[in-house]
């Protein structure tokens, strides 16, 4: 699903900044990165939750056979 590799895509160079650098991540300019990094990843895990159960929705009516 294209939500699961945008964040993944937003996640490896967080990852390696934490890894090769964890001190860059504590300047004030850092912080802001980190919180629009938060939102973004947020954003991205309920999308993907919501689509989720909308799927299973899905899967159940198609088992009850409804339309």
């Amino acid at each position: 699903m294209w939500a699961r590799q945008l964040f993944r895509r937003i996640q490896e160079p967080m990852d390696l900044l934490q890894k090769e650098a964890p001190h860059v991540l504590k300047s004030a300019e850092a912080k802001t990165i980190i919180r629009k990094y938060n939102k973004v990843a947020k954003v991205l895990l309920e999308f993907e939750v919501l689509y989720h159960r909308g799927w299973l929705r899905q899967v159940d009516c198609a088992k009850a056979g409804k339309p």
